[in-house]
């Protein structure tokens, strides 16, 4: 039958995928069957929410067909709602129910909290049909949604990714708290995802060894212990089939929650220690002396040094990670420890708890061929990174840390994105990795409007589990895009699906048809550049107080982590700090820079100091990195001390290469110069310029760690584009199938069907032709 809304341009619907697009589905039998009010010829997706609970959508040029059916027990409103992580917060509501006089309405809400969801002021949807039995609860209904309405905050821009959603009921049609509710991932531009079955793999468990949530360090906050544990490769392998010095592949993890302990767990995080252990147990790049399995550290806020390979960062209402079939992320080859760091949030400081929660890692040791990475931004992690947040502000946010081209140049190739990972605590409001691409701002990795702690996901960038595998062929007329999907109808026989799609002079094809399954940010280039801050809600603190940077649950943060492959050698995990924070461990004053000396033959202050005083210029990286607490030296000793101080010469690489340190012959005016060398070096990397030049007084706002320009004085990113709006309401739209309670145009289903089928004939027959002129073609082309 026809159900008219508007006055547009009527689309139909079976036009656009011919008579297959259950071909399509997630499960086109029990999506289709007889007793459903959803057709074939009008839903080109199905998707199972629930064993009761079915989402059906159909991507047009410019919108986007959603659908709702619920086969029993849904008596009032229903809802479907795109999130940015799988909660309230943040969410963009499509709601279905019935007003005060029962006429079927559909309205477009949003909520940034857990409360009741508004009304858009801009409603951005449409009602096709909607309807239910009074007597058995079954429900359905479907609309139309732009792809883009340029509705931000309030409404999401439908791409091809993955995305969370969430479903909800209610008892009654008057719009309140819902009756029950879930989530789940979908891509609204392409097929249902494909979770993989881990248990296809084998596992190993990394869980604490009953730990007592004590925090080790008296000194600092009893409510948020730092514990770890290290693992020892060569100890869980040995019944797995593997050693230390083979490699693995994670290829996937699921949380193990000790059962009462929930309310504990904050995070995880999951390292690999540096360097290589061999099978007598002597190690380089760390110190692995005196290591053992389950080996645990009560005092663990920093981690064990020698041990920085993050690969895994789990959170409150993480999904589990989704690699591709021929993905995986490298484990072992020598570096034969991993340690896991557990927060615990103990608010009431209950007693006598213990803890046997972790991981379990699924692996495989027939290497898949592509080895995953982690890029991780520190923007504010610990306490003195960034500035104290101000207190009693509805939007605060940490200082922008950039990483340049220059630091992302370093990668070999393009890298493509896995997934997105957001992490602050109770205040954090909102998240952005912002990507500039040859001056063009290309928008955020991920949207998400509102963060929520509860619900920690990580956003996948495309429907990874499926694609095997995509070529695209350009002829003159027409052009093909094909497409091979590994077991879309038979998952288990390993049989590939060829889809096409034709776009000619004599037949369009409309969009959905052409599959493609990159979006604008699937993918990293290099010479990207790329910035990274988080916003804080911090009205529930006095205005007269601050909120500390830290690891403490009552700190905030700033963490972001970006999966992605090939895995590269070059620097992916990006630190920021303050400069003038930093400098003392560049020189003990930067003020030495600008200034003249004491004594003239110097130069600058700067170069006196370096001069005169070795480990008082650099004392904090004498202090701290080296613990050197001996006697003051000057350049000179250091220069000529002959054997006494070649280590300290071979470490700061500082003194002249023309042979005089081994005659213990350098010149003072040799050494005068190389010191003006020192401090030319040392001032410019903050920034600055040596006296008598004083043209640049002020340091580098900001560094980067991990790149090699480090020190900076960032411009701001590009301004974004402005949003072109991607869809119209109303639409005229024919559906075959539809179920209407009030027909307008006086004819019969019967009527309705038949016209519908006669008009779309010429169409199938058109595909059924296309279909054998693409395999004669592939046969040809041996594609």
């Amino acid at each position: 039958m026809k159900l008219h809304v508007g006055t547009s341009a009527t689309i139909a619907i079976s036009a656009c995928f011919g008579a297959a697009p259950s071909a399509a589905t997630s499960d086109s039998g029990g999506c289709f069957d007889s007793s459903s009010p959803f057709h074939p010829d009008d839903w080109m997706h199905c998707q199972e929410i629930t064993d009761t609970l079915r989402m059906y959508y159909t991507p047009l040029n410019d919108t986007i067909m959603m659908g709702l059916h619920a086969t029993e027990d849904v008596f009032g409103w229903s809802a479907l709602a795109p999130s940015g992580n799988g909660g309230m917060k943040g969410a963009a509501q499509i709601v279905v129910r019935q007003d005060n006089s029962g006429e079927w309405i559909a309205e477009d809400r949003h909520s940034f909290d857990k409360v009741t969801p508004s009304m858009d002021e801009q409603q951005d949807v449409q009602l096709l049909f909607a309807q239910q039995d009074e007597d058995t609860g079954e429900t359905a209904w479907g609309v139309v949604i732009p792809q883009d309405p340029c509705d931000e905050p309030y409404d999401y821009a439908i791409e091809n990714r993955d995305i969370m959603m969430l479903w909800a009921v209610g008892s009654a049609h008057d719009f309140g708290f819902h009756k029950s509710r879930g989530q789940f991932m979908a891509n609204l531009m392409d097929l249902p995802p494909v979770i993989p079955d881990l248990n296809e793999y084998d596992h190993i468990d990394l869980v604490m060894p009953n730990v007592h949530m004590v925090r080790g360090e008296p000194e600092l906050d009893p409510k948020n212990p730092f514990i770890c544990t290290y693992f020892d490769l060569a100890v869980l392998g040995a019944d797995k089939g593997f050693t230390a010095d083979d490699k693995i592949q994670m290829v996937g993890y699921e949380p193990i929650i000790k059962e009462g302990n929930e309310e504990y767990i904050h995070h995880l995080t999951l390292f690999s220690c540096e360097g290589t252990v061999d099978s007598e147990g002597q190690s380089s790049g760390f110190d692995g002396t005196n290591l053992e399995h389950n080996l645990v550290i009560p005092a663990c806020t920093s981690m064990p040094p020698g041990c920085n390979g993050l690969f895994v960062a789990w959170a409150i209402g993480q999904d589990p990670p989704i690699y591709p079939e021929d993905v995986g992320f490298p484990i072992g080859e020598g570096q034969r420890f991993l340690v896991m760091q557990m927060h615990y949030f103990n608010p009431n400081l209950d007693k006598d708890v213990y803890d046997s929660s972790g991981l379990k890692l699924h692996f495989t040791t027939d290497p898949r061929p592509i080895d995953a990475g982690l890029m991780s931004f520190l923007s504010a992690v610990a306490t003195g990174q960034q500035p104290p947040l101000p207190g009693g502000m509805k939007d605060v946010t940490t200082d922008t840390m950039y990483v340049e081209p220059d630091c992302t140049q370093a990668w070999t190739e393009p890298l493509s994105v896995l997934s997105v990972f957001h992490h602050s605590h109770f205040m954090g409001l909102k998240q952005e990795i912002v990507v500039e691409r040859d001056g063009k701002n290309m928008g955020p990795m991920r949207t998400e409007y509102r963060y929520d702690y509860n619900h920690q996901v990580r956003l996948f960038s495309s429907n990874l589990g499926l694609y095997s595998t995509h070529k695209t062929l350009s002829l003159n007329n027409p052009s093909i895009n094909i497409i091979y999907l590994k077991g879309t109808l038979e998952p288990n026989n390993g049989n590939y699906l060829v889809l096409y799609c034709i776009i000619g002079n004599f037949y369009a094809w409309y969009s959905h048809c052409a599959l493609s399954f990159t979006s604008a940010l699937a993918k990293l280039l290099p010479g990207d550049r790329m910035s990274a801050v988080c916003h804080f809600d911090t009205s529930g603190v006095s205005s007269d107080s601050v909120v500390e940077i830290g690891e403490e649950s009552d700190r905030e943060m700033c963490f972001q982590a970006v999966f992605y492959y090939p895995k590269q050698q070059a620097a992916t995990g990006f630190t920021y700090g303050d400069a003038q924070g930093y400098s003392p461990w560049v020189m003990s004053d930067y003020n030495w820079c600008s200034m003249p000396p004491t004594e003239e033959v110097y130069g600058s202050l700067c170069a006196e100091k370096f001069f005169q005083d070795i480990p008082g210029f650099y004392q904090t990286f004498f202090t701290n990195a080296l613990g050197y607490d001996g006697p003051s030296f000057d350049f000179t000793t250091m220069c000529n001390g002959g054997d006494v101080t070649a280590d300290i010469r071979a470490l700061l690489q500082g003194c002249p290469q023309d042979g005089c340190t081994e005659t213990q012959s350098c010149s003072n005016e040799l050494l005068i110069a190389w010191a003006q060398g020192a401090c030319d070096f040392n001032c410019g990397r903050l920034g600055l310029t040596q006296y008598p030049d004083v043209s640049d007084t002020t340091p580098f706002d900001s560094v980067t760690y991990g790149c090699p320009s480090g020190f900076d004085r960032p411009d701001k990113l590009a301004e974004p584009e402005a949003c072109q709006v991607k869809g119209s309401l109303p639409q005229t739209i024919e559906l075959v199938g539809a179920p209407s309670s009030s027909p307008d145009d006086g004819s019969s289903d019967d009527e309705t069907l038949s016209k519908t089928e006669s008009d779309n004939s010429g169409v199938k027959t058109f595909n059924s032709l296309n279909a054998l002129a693409v395999i004669l073609m592939l046969g040809l082309l041996n594609v």
